[in-house]
C-alpha cells in the first residue's frame, strides 16, 4: 500500500474527528484536552469563551483536512490530478498553520 495514501486517509480521519469535538464543544462549552494541555486550562480565565472562540475555527480546520484529505485520497487512487494536486497539500498545510495560530491566538486572549 501506498505510504501517501495512509497518510491521506490519517488526514481525512482526523478531520472527521475535529468536527465531531467542533460540535461536543459547542454543546458543553469546554475545550477538549487533545487541543489544549489540562495544565494550561487549569490557569485559562474564560473557557467558555475559548470554547466559543475555537469552535467556528475547528469547523473550518475540518472541512479543509476533510475536502483536502478526501481529494489527495481520490488523486491516488481514482483519478491523477498531476500538479494539481500540490495545490491540496499546500492548501492542508496552510490550514494546519492557520489554526495552529488561531489556537494560540485564543489562548492568549482567554488564557
Amino acid at each position: 500500500m501506498n505510504v501517501m495514501l495512509i497518510i491521506d486517509i490519517v488526514i481525512v480521519i482526523l478531520g472527521i474527528y475535529l468536527l465531531v469535538m467542533a460540535f461536543k464543544m459547542k454543546k458543553t462549552n469546554k475545550v477538549e484536552k487533545f487541543l489544549v494541555p489540562e495544565e494550561t486550562m487549569q490557569h485559562c480565565k474564560d473557557e467558555k469563551g475559548f470554547s466559543i472562540f475555537l469552535w467556528k475555527r475547528m469547523l473550518i480546520f475540518s472541512a479543509i483536512l476533510i475536502i483536502g484529505g478526501g481529494l489527495m485520497v481520490l488523486g491516488e487512487t481514482v483519478v491523477d490530478f498531476g500538479a494539481v494536486a500540490a495545490v491540496f497539500d499546500i492548501g492542508v498545510a496552510i490550514g494546519l498553520i492557520w489554526f495552529y495560530k488561531e489556537l494560540s491566538n485564543g489562548r492568549v486572549k482567554f488564557c
